[in-house]
């Protein structure tokens, strides 16, 4: 036994919580919901804190913006994997049950809806970005703590102490060496990022 194997986290956690029907409930759906939840909220309160909107103006900002991220999160993955997936089952496009979003058509999405909301409202364009930035930024990591479980994004080949190795037979990146926890250095970063664009607001 090496001195690696005291060292590497083991996550033997299952990914997928439980089965509803056709619905798969996952640790990387629990968390995207929390962090959108948290997310929106922050960024409400931060917009009350300064009196930009109201938090009725303000929620139906989110729940413009929200809808839009998730379509735009769907539409990115689908058009990044058309080819491989798509191209021969039109139809599986709409499958969002089985899973398949990305995180960037998600920022795309939810920016875009969003902007264009506040354009037809004529809202000071410039400080809702500022507000909707952060609450992006806390969602984003939240969200990373699904994906920290689930070892859905494979990373290079770690000894690092704080490697991880997936032991739940569920997981992606079951059987796989120990890696760098990538999705919790992305979640850090976001954090970092946050606590940064938050003290040049204030």
């Amino acid at each position: 036994m090496t001195l690696l194997s005291f060292l590497t986290i083991e996550i033997g956690m299952d990914p997928e919580i439980a089965r509803i029907g056709d619905l798969l409930l996952t640790w990387h759906g629990v968390f995207t919901s929390v962090g959108i939840a948290a997310g929106v909220y922050l960024a409400v309160t931060l917009a009350r804190r300064v009196n930009y909107l109201n938090d009725d103006e303000a929620y139906t900002v989110a729940l413009i913006g929200v809808p839009c991220a998730i379509v735009g999160a769907r539409l990115l993955y689908v058009m990044e994997r058309w080819d491989e997936e798509f191209s021969g089952d039109f139809w599986h496009v709409f499958a969002v049950n089985e899973g398949g979003i990305s995180v960037y058509g998600a920022v795309i999405g939810g920016l875009l809806g969003g902007l264009i909301y506040g354009w037809i409202r004529k809202f000071p364009i410039r400080r809702g970005l500022d507000l909707g930035s952060m609450g992006l930024l806390l969602g984003m990591a939240i969200g990373r703590i699904g994906d920290v479980i689930n070892g859905e994004h494979i990373a290079d080949p770690s000894d690092l102490p704080w490697a991880v190795e997936y032991t739940h037979i569920n997981s992606p990146s079951f059987m796989l060496p120990p890696q760098h926890p990538a999705a919790a250095y992305d979640m850090f970063a976001n954090l970092i990022i946050l606590g940064a664009v938050y003290l040049l607001w204030s």
